[in-house]
């Protein structure tokens, strides 16, 4: 039966061949359209088996209490005295505009800060603002920073020790936009760089919840850089084996073809079941460069045998249809071995990890079905 199916599929491949590569490349247009659902998570605890007792205890905690990540920002320069009216108008500024942001839950600055003091009048504690307004004189910075240096406890989480940096204390919301955060704290504070001409101040950046948000930009140059490294040494093995650019240049698409079509699978399956499983995590980074491996492996499966079919009947068509019949079988169950290592991933304690072996999983089938239509279709279109 399995032998009666592969044999209607060549001969329908090879009877409609332009009608084939119609529909293939048109699903996966329709699959790689899902790339712009693709979610990149930043919760490094999605790295993580969720029924870790530590990781429970975590978010106990932060359902309990909040977030406790701290992002940090640092202004100033290097040997100059943050205690100047213009600093602290900036101070200001910036705690008022972070404030405002929807992904932050607090700042914590000089400019928001409290101090406490006893009142010789009422003979009592004062509890009083920091920083009461702005546009201070350089006579009332001059006795904050009195203030502070009598209370270094205070100074310490507010001022740098040599006075030329002011630490802004940024808490997210919650641990799933610290990305969006970090980008908003950046576009704020860029307005006091050097490379605007009414300020000379610079800006510095840091903290566990910052490293989480720039994670995912960082993990996707990377996976851009690892894809087109592996494309370049691909297509160079290729050139020197095959020695025909047609033939490298069809596995190449349908390489990518499968690729993207992956990538875009993952995407339409967050957005259908907004499940954690299919977030783009550090773990994910690895997927597109195991799919090249694989899609490459089964278009030169096909090519390589199809040259040595021509070679023995020239020609064209007897040669596609017998490098099908031999290789249909060898393809597929491969594929299908290769798929069912990666289910198991299904049983992983890991969340991420499930999406992982599901979204590879598809992009074997994908490989594999372009490789054994689309790629033969192209081939009985080509003069050899």
């Amino acid at each position: 039966m399995f032998k009666k199916i592969t044999r209607n599929l060549i001969t329908k491949v090879l009877k409609y061949p332009k009608i084939v590569i119609i529909l293939t490349t048109l699903l996966s247009i329709l699959l790689i359209s899902g790339m712009g659902f693709i979610h990149q998570d930043e919760d490094l605890k999605q790295l993580l088996p969720g029924d870790m007792p530590s990781i429970v205890t975590f978010n106990e905690i932060e359902d309990e209490f909040g977030n406790f990540e701290f992002m940090y920002l640092a202004i100033g320069n290097i040997g100059e005295s943050v205690f100047n009216p213009e600093v602290f108008n900036i101070a200001w500024n910036l705690s008022n505009d972070i404030e405002q942001l929807d992904e932050c839950d607090e700042v914590v600055s000089i400019s928001n800060s409290t101090r406490l003091y006893f009142d010789e009048i009422d003979s009592s504690m004062v509890i009083s603002d920091l920083v009461q307004k702005m546009n201070l004189t350089q006579k009332e910075i001059d006795e904050i920073k009195e203030y502070l240096d009598k209370n270094n406890v205070v100074k310490d989480r507010l001022v740098s020790k040599n006075n030329d940096y002011l630490n802004f204390l940024i808490r997210p919301a919650n641990s799933h936009i610290y990305t969006a955060l970090s980008d908003s704290i950046k576009q704020i504070a860029n307005r006091y760089t050097d490379n605007d001409d009414s300020y000379k101040y610079e800006t510095h950046m840091g903290g566990q919840s910052y490293f989480a948000g720039i994670i995912p930009g960082i993990i996707t140059n990377e996976v851009k850089i690892l894809i087109l490294s592996g494309f370049l040494i691909m297509i160079f093995i290729l050139l020197i084996n095959l020695k025909n650019i047609y033939a490298v240049l069809l596995i190449v698409i349908t390489t990518i073809l499968s690729l993207l079509s992956m990538l875009g699978f993952m995407g339409w399956v967050y957005h259908f079941t907004s499940s954690k499983s299919f977030y783009f995590t550090l773990n994910n980074a690895s997927m597109p460069i195991l799919l090249l491996t694989i899609a490459n492996s089964d278009g030169v499966h096909i090519i390589s045998r199809f040259f040595k079919e021509l070679r023995h009947s020239k020609n064209k068509i007897t040669s596609i249809a017998n490098t099908c019949k031999h290789m249909c079988m060898p393809i597929i169950l491969t594929s299908i071995t290769t798929m069912l290592a990666f289910l198991s991933l299904l049983i992983s304690p890991i969340k991420g990890m499930n999406g992982y072996g599901i979204t590879i999983a598809f992009g074997i089938f994908w490989a594999c079905l372009l490789s054994l239509t689309f790629l033969p279709a192209i081939i009985s279109l080509i003069k050899w």
